[in-house]
């Protein structure tokens, strides 16, 4: 899945230049879960990357597993977000003073929606970032050893 979502959010950054590389630490890592919602959920992240990411940017997606849980990371290289931000990022209607500055349209919901996607799965969304550098968001959720979806 977060091969296919990667295929179609390049399209979304090939108007801004934006590169998206996925590599893969492992070759079929597997979650329960609605796969409507983890697909929406990293639409969102990859989306955000791509919005707040300079031209020519470029963005790393990697997935990997360890002690029984499915880490998806998505980094960019773009405008960042100041450190006193972070706290409240994933609060709703809460846009950071890049995105104003960028003049990106959004009503600061993308975060909080994908915060709420991942707690519903079990899981935890992590962010850090430096302004002027990037950002990058760690999505942790518990692996299935069954096979079910991902």
């Amino acid at each position: 899945m977060v091969e296919k979502v990667c295929g179609d959010a390049k399209v979304i950054a090939h108007s801004k230049a934006v590169g998206i590389t996925l590599a893969n630490d492992s070759s079929h890592e597997m979650v329960r879960g609605d796969p409507a919602r983890l697909r929406q959920l990293f639409l969102v992240l990859l989306d955000n990357a791509v919005r707040y990411s300079n031209s020519k940017g470029v963005i790393e997606v990697g997935v990997g597993r360890s002690n029984g849980k499915v880490t998806v990371q998505v980094s960019d290289s773009g405008v960042g977000i100041a450190a006193g931000e972070l706290e409240g990022i994933f609060e709703r209607f809460r846009r950071g003073g890049n995105a104003t500055e960028m003049n990106e349209e959004g009503l600061g919901l993308g975060l909080p929606l994908a915060k709420a996607i991942v707690e519903a799965h079990k899981g935890r969304i992590e962010m850090e970032s430096k302004e002027g550098e990037g950002t990058t968001v760690v999505v942790t959720l518990p692996a299935d050893t069954e096979g079910g979806q991902a």
